[in-house]
């Protein structure tokens, strides 16, 4: 996911031993929550006694949603808490809970319904214990509604909202949804109503989470995310708008007696919600969604059926397959005709004529009575799902599961590519190192993503046959421009990266078997449209509602009233953040808090060490020693030529953050790496770390580009974003940030190194 650098204030002194970690998640840290520093609250009148008092409790609160902890484990913190302080702590969450919510005047505030769903009908309970139809004895189902006004009020009490529209978009560059043309269409069509800035849009999600492989219950959390926050945030838990939550017994056979009374609250968000005398309207014009859930919520046959495709007329083939039949999706020499609006509009009212599904439209969705959700245009493909727990899991079944006798089986080459894999050392922001390549049936979407991107090409050339090879880079270059944090309209306007996908799809049936041609694989062909309709296929897929849904889940105590957790946990979250808010505000203005590690920056003035979390955009790691007499003396001479006089007042550190990044020096320790760099157009390797008054430098050692070999054969101006690179005798010294980036890195051989200058800090994984 999005790093966010938040957490990097609270810790100047990190001795967490790398090489005990092999999987350092980012958005475990105080990153969860958004701590940015607002308007004050109603603290002005405290003593220090009880600000100490109500920055332990806050502090504990945000620890139990940083650190993994269960509410049980909380207790027990507390009650550690209580023996060996003098402070008046709380006992349990609920108890610490209800204080944060008196001090930020919030309440918990839902509402639920049971539902039977073989009846279809709601049931109103005849004892508080009732957990069956009377009529029929199946168990009921929970529809947990949260008002969204409440939520929407949070979001500008905490000056989340209101945006400022960024009107200075290149033209030629897709960076995120606002530059997509369905958001330009929504933009145009709001502007006769009113000015744009009080008009916001929103993405919609939901999926079923099974919280236990012993029972058959799972819950729905219906999720609503503010397109035009910025994405570093958009997907913040206290950003989230959570608009209900479905308890049910079993898959459901249709979520649309759930969603009615949702789609009756965002119909009035459609409307406004006033703020300061303000009205603020809100849009959903975007929904994704799994396979499953998308066929359920859109009304649809599933993506495998015959017209599976939401995006186009492309009907499949079925072919038998083991002792059955299965539909198969081959790239067809004619075009297939493409769905839109009015084609699904005609669509759904011959389905209502012949009361069947009609080219893949089984009925209406509820997701119609919004005014500017397109059921076609609106759903957006999701990556995670079609791209990597789809295409890429189902070649790895073919690599490594398939019999070795075949020609593309690299099941003999098991040993060779995992002695590759244990010497990659990726870049921390991909938040996994590789493992063993025989456990990727149990690997995430993310390590998948990890792998196309960044691992595939070192590690399986000159190990997979050419053409299995060169038909793979087909999918990289592809993926590679598609991910980039700012995607070259001309890459896609020339066509070249969809004519690459096609001709991914079209061989794979070649050199593989027809039985490799799923949904999946013929959804890539839309990826290049998909772009352009609504955006990066980054910025738009389930990874971060993945991960809200995993967070809070964890949290969760006990299996009863599952949903009534839910939903105080997240309200909880956001809670947090707005005291926090408000109260680092208050601290940075009122307190000096003297503090020895203000020496580490060779600061000659004491000043407010609250001013120093709040307001130094970087932190340094532990300080190391360097003799300068036995430098490198290309290395000392520049150093002289940087510092002159002060050059033995260098703070010399392991690792520096600063722009959500961490550089780190490299002592082979860890696995990974965060020394290879890429500074405007010069790459190099971090050699370096130091700070003088209170500024950052890096010293590199350059690195000279060679060439990129790996291209597209039909045309070699498509090229992979691995290259190789030598080491040069130079050195360099950087002192501005905002170009610079971390990048996978990987020593070929004595005299070489492979890169890959792909982009990581901006991927949801």
């Amino acid at each position: 996911m999005v790093p966010n650098s938040s957490s990097a204030f609270f810790e100047l002194d990190d001795k967490e031993d790398d090489t005990l970690v092999n999987h350092v998640d980012n958005n475990d840290e105080m990153s969860f929550l958004s701590l940015e520093s607002n308007d004050l609250n109603d603290s002005a009148d405290l003593t220090e006694n009880e600000i100490t008092e109500e920055m332990l409790n806050i502090s504990i609160l945000s620890v139990f949603y940083s650190g993994k902890m269960t509410q049980h484990c909380l207790n027990l913190v507390l009650k550690l808490f209580k023996m060996f302080t003098n402070y008046e702590i709380p006992s349990t969450f609920d108890q610490l809970s209800k204080i944060l919510l008196n001090k930020v005047e919030e309440t918990i505030n839902y509402s639920k319904k049971w539902f039977c769903s073989d009846c279809k009908k709601i049931v109103f309970l005849e004892n508080p214990k009732q957990r069956s139809c009377i009529e029929c004895s199946t168990k009921l189902d929970i529809f947990y509604h949260v008002p969204l006004n409440d939520q929407v009020r949070r979001l500008f009490k905490k000056k989340v909202l209101p945006v400022q529209e960024n009107l200075d978009n290149d033209l030629n560059i897709i960076e995120d949804v606002f530059d997509s043309e369905f958001y330009k269409s929504f933009k145009a069509s709001i502007e006769e109503n009113g000015p744009k800035k009080t008009c916001y849009s929103l993405i919609f999600n939901t999926d079923g989470i099974e919280l236990s492989n012993k029972s058959n219950i799972s819950i729905w959390p219906v999720y609503l995310a503010i397109n035009e926050l910025p994405v570093e945030t958009r997907y913040y838990i206290d950003n989230i708008l959570i608009t209900g939550i479905l308890v049910s017994n079993g898959k459901p056979e249709t979520l649309n007696h759930f969603l009615s009374d949702i789609i009756i609250e965002l119909k009035m968000l459609e409307f406004g919600v006033t703020v300061n005398n303000e009205i603020y309207k809100f849009f959903c014009i975007f929904g994704v969604f799994d396979k499953p859930a998308r066929s359920l919520i859109l009304n649809t046959i599933l993506s495998s059926g015959y017209f599976g495709c939401i995006k186009c007329y492309h009907q499949g083939t079925s072919v038998s397959y083991k002792n059955g039949f299965h539909n198969i999706f081959e790239s067809n020499q004619v075009e297939n005709e493409l769905r839109d609006n009015s084609k699904y509009l005609e669509d759904l009212a011959n389905s209502k004529v012949t009361k069947s599904n009609v080219n893949g439209i089984k009925g209406e969705t509820i997701l119609m009575k919004l005014k500017f959700y397109k059921t076609i245009e609106s759903t957006v493909i999701d990556s995670m799902h079609t791209i990597f727990l789809g295409v890429i899991k189902k070649l790895f079944r073919y690599w490594f599961e398939f019999s070795s006798k075949e020609p593309y089986s690299l099941k003999n080459k098991k040993k060779e590519i995992n002695e590759r894999l244990q010497n990659l050392r990726p870049p921390s922001s991909l938040n996994y190192a590789p493992r063993d390549i025989s456990l990727f049936n149990i690997c995430r979407s993310h390590e998948f993503m990890n792998f196309i991107l960044f691992y595939s090409i070192p590690v399986f050339y000159d190990i997979m046959g050419e053409k299995y090879f060169s038909n793979l880079i087909l999918l990289i270059i592809s993926l590679q421009v598609l991910y980039a944090k700012q995607i070259d309209r001309s890459k896609l306007e020339s066509v070249k990266i969809l004519k690459n996908l096609k001709k991914f799809v079209g061989d794979v049936k070649e050199i593989y078997d027809i039985h490799i041609l799923t949904s999946s694989f013929h959804e890539l062909l839309h990826l290049v449209d998909l772009t352009y309709q609504t955006g990066p296929i980054n910025n738009t897929s389930c990874y971060p509602f993945e991960e809200l849904n995993r967070k809070i889940t964890r949290m969760i105590n006990g299996k009863d009233l599952i949903a009534d957790e839910f939903i105080k946990l997240w309200t909880v979250s956001q809670c947090i953040s707005i005291y926090v808010n408000g109260f680092l505000e208050f601290l940075k203005e009122n307190f000096e808090i003297k503090s020895s590690n203000l020496k580490k920056f060779g600061r000659k003035s004491s000043k407010s060490f609250v001013n120093l979390l709040i307001c130094w955009p970087f932190y340094i790691g532990q300080q190391i020693n360097v003799d300068l007499e036995i430098l490198n003396q290309k290395i000392l001479n520049l150093l002289r030529d940087q510092f002159g006089e002060d050059l033995n007042l260098l703070y010399f550190s392991d690792k520096v953050h600063v722009n959500s990044q961490c550089f780190k020096i490299d002592f082979n320790k860890s696995k990974f790496c965060n020394s290879f760099i890429r500074n405007n157009e010069t790459y190099g390797y971090i050699k370096f770390t130091l700070s003088l008054k209170r500024k950052l430098f890096i010293i590199c050692k350059k690195l000279i580009y060679i060439h990129k070999p790996f291209y597209c054969l039909e045309d070699s101006k498509l090229k992979s974003h691995f290259f190789f690179a030598a080491p040069s005798n130079e050195y360099f010294c950087i002192k501005e940030f905002d170009n610079l980036f971390i990048i996978f890195g990987q020593k070929h051989n004595d005299s070489m190194y492979i890169l890959n200058d792909l982009s990581t800090e901006h991927l949801f994984t």
